[in-house]
């Protein structure tokens, strides 16, 4: 099992179906060192995904290094992410079945640069229906045009940093 699935947001072409395929697209890796120290030229990696948790993270992954200026930066791309969510495509063939079929629940913000910065989460309220906006110690009830406007990709209030789902057992 895991327990966040990591989506890289620069190649993920302005929504979450570009970050989940690039994700999980084979790559060959140069310059592979082992776990002996010794370097093995290249070497493959690929993830499958065979079965999903209850809860799925989805983490997107808006730090990056950058080599010429000697610092981590933060991609404040935008990506766009449904609010019902079918994992269905990207589950393996060997997989064990199963619903794959995903509610939004949770969305947690990041606003400010990639070493500092404050934190809020969007999230359904009990009952699931409707939504609360969670920051330090204020909470309040967040109308469904906030959270169609984060599903949009357009930035509102920080950058979306981590989605979390839960499986639709309901259909």
């Amino acid at each position: 099992p895991f327990s966040e699935l990591l989506l890289p947001v620069a190649a993920a072409g302005g929504d979450l179906d570009g970050a989940i395929r690039e994700a999980l697209r084979p790559s060959e890796l140069e310059g592979f060192v082992g776990p002996s120290g010794r370097r093995a030229g290249s070497a493959h990696k690929e993830v499958a995904l065979l079965s999903l948790p209850q809860l799925l993270c989805l983490q997107l992954q808006r730090v990056t290094y950058d080599a010429e200026a000697g610092r981590a930066r933060k991609l404040d791309a935008s990506v766009a992410f449904p609010l019902r969510l079918d994992m269905g495509p990207y589950v393996s063939s060997g997989g064990n079945g199963g619903s794959w079929r995903y509610v939004l629940h949770a969305v947690l913000l990041h606003e400010g640069a990639a070493s500092s910065g404050h934190y809020q989460c969007v999230c359904r309220a009990g009952g699931g229906s409707g939504w609360v906006r969670l920051s330090d110690d204020d909470c309040e009830v967040a109308d469904d045009d906030l959270v169609r406007r984060l599903c949009a990709g357009e930035v509102a209030a920080g950058a979306p940093y981590c989605l979390y789902y839960a499986r639709d057992d309901g259909g």
